[in-house]
């Protein structure tokens, strides 16, 4: 009756310490899940902000620097030939 008794208190510590363990892993889990959803909050905004000045820039006329002249490239002309 004692080694019974005994056995079924060893089950019970055994069984309390491997539930204490998981509990702990799955505390450890949800707050990791938080931060994660934190920080992908955050790269949202940050996402968003950048897609509205990306939009804006595109958007804009493009100016040229002062005294810049666009040149349109002269196509390969053979050395025979005059113009």
């Amino acid at each position: 009756m004692i080694l019974l008794t005994n056995f079924i208190r060893e089950e019970n510590m055994k069984n309390n310490r491997s539930e204490t363990f998981f509990e702990y892993k799955c505390s450890k889990q949800k707050d990791r899940i938080k931060q994660l959803e934190r920080e992908c909050a955050d790269l949202q905004v940050k996402n968003q902000e950048l897609a509205e000045r990306c939009k804006k820039l595109a958007s804009r006329v493009p100016e040229w620097p002062k005294g810049f002249k666009p040149r349109r490239k002269t196509p390969f002309r053979r050395a025979g030939e005059t113009s």
